[in-house]
């Protein structure tokens, strides 16, 4: 990230396409020199008080608790345009949530896998482990987002292709 920023591109691709999940939080710590400091999401639980996902100088923090570190300078300019498809899930789907609405982001692909959800895992007495949803996962700006996220554009055959061509015409 530091050297591409030093190169001074026109514009930003993150590709999520096949992105199935994992940690979150690594993931958040990448792409978080591209976002402003502030809210980059919540959790909302049906029931309790929801969590704010946090990106303050350079620290990505769950409420206060540092989860991640952002791994180049703060945001080096330009537009971004985020790919997505439907093997984009979980914690790839949180990372297309947290550029959600923000000015010069654009989505492009198509729809995510819908598994926009916080799990808690409880391990059980013969082995085998249960995974409950405890969590929707909502943007910055507090909108719940259950289920798949939608793109922007399509993108039609070539999602990147369109997402090059909307970057150099925002340019």
């Amino acid at each position: 990230m530091r050297d591409l920023a030093a190169a001074g591109p026109s514009g930003w691709v993150v590709d999520l396409r096949g992105n199935q999940g994992g940690n979150m939080w690594p993931m958040l710590g990448v792409i978080g020199s591209l976002l402003p400091d502030g809210v980059l999401g919540y959790f909302v639980p049906p029931t309790g008080p929801d969590q704010v996902w946090r990106l303050r100088q350079g620290r990505v923090l769950l409420d206060s608790r540092t989860m991640a570190r952002t791994v180049a300078p703060h945001h080096p300019g330009g537009p971004v345009a985020v790919l997505t498809d439907g093997g984009t899930g979980s914690s790839g789907e949180a990372v297309a949530v947290a550029f959600r609405g923000r000015p010069d982001v654009r989505t492009f692909g198509s729809e995510t896998a819908g598994m926009t959800s916080a799990n808690e895992i409880h391990p059980l007495r013969d082995g085998a482990r249960l995974s409950v949803t405890v969590a929707w996962f909502a943007d910055h700006h507090h909108t719940v987002c259950r289920g798949p996220l939608q793109p922007d554009e399509s993108g039609g055959t070539d999602p990147l292709a369109a997402a090059v061509d909307w970057i150099r015409r925002t340019r």
